[in-house]
């Protein structure tokens, strides 16, 4: 049996009663009953005074019983203010009630779920009309602090994070406590957010060490609450996650700011990010993160913002991208050697062209990522093989991955392999075009996408230093861009 329960706590008694009556039909003793009903109207108000207009309902659940046991378990689904449940919290619960067990779940997208095996009791509170608990800012005198590794804070963070996007934030994972905490110890990612002198957490932001970019860590994830925008949090907490990062041992920062979202642009601009290319049909027309508008595909820009500018990058770069590269990797502030692993040898070092010197590996290390709430295959040649072709043709370019759809590959190639070249200019004929590049980490990549759709330059909301970018995309790509 299932039922959807709408924010009014004038439907509560009657949906108590009926989860009641199913329980006895079940066999569910009839005092363990009424303490079930007690529980469920007052958990189920509390619930209501968490609820969020965005997601209106409430799902109650009891699903038919494996085996012919008088076992009976109430499920509460919603995706109403994030709540977390400790296992010394669980077993109170189960001392208080006599439960067999009493299950909490994380689930994402879905919100989350109370799961209750024979009865759990709560205060019975009538109330009429709908119920919201509204955010209300005590006072607008912030700091920026790293989040500290415990649930307590970790919930302060899922609060503001919900503010906005609700259970939609795009990088799921973070709803769940446990994987939270995982990688906040190993020191994969570094959160941080603004808190005023009441304690309330404000803003929220992050820094994501991604492994297919090493030397560099992702800012992202940033949410201010909207009842404390226009106080410059943004702009504190960038600058804050710009000084953490000095201290990590990284050679620079990325970000990829979605187009639809010129405040973001502009707010990493002011911050000293360079614009370096563009991730086309980032995400499908109804992605994830309150981005798309359910009928264009999302694009997004890729800047980054350079620590350290000493190392000399060699880098093999295609000659159709040689003045997009140069004129980047000047902007950026690198220092670099363009080489030319097609050569006999190169005159200007010591390296030669793998024909010259049999160094060509057997094997393409390839790295996948399906990103399938974004219709995204990311792809990675890690190091270019011979083989380099077979592994192009076996990218689904015009089919699904694992059964998924695919709307867009994001390629990225190895800039500092001398067959860069050679391999970019298979992909060219393969239908893929040149998108852009990632300098400045331990290893440099270009970037080349194949795309299912056309791109929609009249709907791309960019701010000038990512327009000069695209047009430049566009002359150097030329008919392809249109197709």
């Amino acid at each position: 049996m299932r039922m959807e329960i709408y924010n009014d706590p004038k439907l509560i008694p009657g949906a108590a009663q009926l989860i009641t009556q199913t329980a006895m039909d079940r066999g569910l003793a009839e005092n363990k009953a009424g303490a079930l009903e007690v529980f469920l109207k007052g958990f189920i108000l509390q619930r209501m005074q968490k609820a969020d207009p965005r997601f209106p309902e409430l799902v109650l659940e009891v699903p038919e019983a494996a085996d012919a046991s008088n076992q009976l378990c109430v499920m509460i689904t919603d995706k109403w203010k994030p709540y977390y449940l400790k296992e010394a919290d669980r077993q109170t619960i189960r001392e208080e009630i006599q439960a067999d067990h009493v299950d909490f779940e994380e689930l994402l997208y879905q919100g989350q779920r109370l799961s209750l095996i024979y009865k759990i009791s709560a205060e019975d509170i009538p109330s009429d009309g709908p119920v919201y608990e509204k955010d209300v800012l005590l006072d607008k005198d912030f700091t920026c602090r790293q989040t500290l590794n415990d649930e307590e804070d970790i919930l302060k963070a899922w609060y503001c994070i919900y503010s906005h996007y609700g259970f939609n934030y795009l990088h799921q994972d973070l709803y769940r406590m446990d994987y939270f905490k995982e990688i906040m110890a190993n020191g994969r990612y570094v959160a941080a957010v603004a808190e005023n002198k009441s304690g309330q957490v404000m803003g929220f932001g992050a820094l994501d060490g991604h492994p297919w970019f090493p030397g560099l860590m992702e800012m992202g994830g940033l949410v201010v609450n909207p009842i404390a925008r226009g106080l410059g949090l943004g702009d504190a907490l960038d600058d804050y996650r710009i000084e953490i990062g000095k201290g990590l041992g990284i050679r620079g920062l990325f970000s990829t700011p979605i187009m639809p979202n010129p405040a973001s642009q502009k707010l990493l601009t002011r911050h000293g990010y360079i614009a370096t290319g563009m991730y086309f049909h980032a995400g499908g027309p109804a992605s994830l993160g309150g981005s798309g508008d359910g009928i264009h595909p999302m694009d997004c820009g890729f800047c980054v913002y350079i620590y350290d500018k000493d190392l000399e990058h060699v880098i093999y770069v295609p000659e159709e991208c040689k003045e997009f590269i140069k004129d980047t990797y000047d902007e950026v502030g690198l220092k670099y050697l363009m080489a030319d692993g097609k050569a006999d040898a190169d005159p200007t070092t010591d390296k030669k062209a793998p024909e010259a010197t049999g160094d060509r590996p057997e094997k393409t290390t390839v790295f996948y990522n399906h990103e399938v709430t974004q219709d995204l295959l990311e792809v990675k040649f890690n190091e270019i093989g011979q083989d380099f072709r077979d592994c192009v043709e076996a990218l689904p370019l015009n089919s699904g991955f694992n059964g998924k759809n695919i709307d867009a590959i994001l390629l990225f190639l190895n800039m500092n392999d001398p067959l860069c070249q050679e391999c970019y200019e298979y992909c060219r004929e393969r239908g893929f075009i040149f998108t852009g590049c990632v300098p400045g980490g331990d290893m440099d990549l270009l970037i080349v996408q194949y795309l299912k759709y056309t791109i929609d330059r009249d709907y791309i909301q960019a701010e000038p230093n990512y327009a000069e970018i695209i047009d430049r995309l566009y002359e150097i790509n030329g008919d392809d861009m249109r197709k």
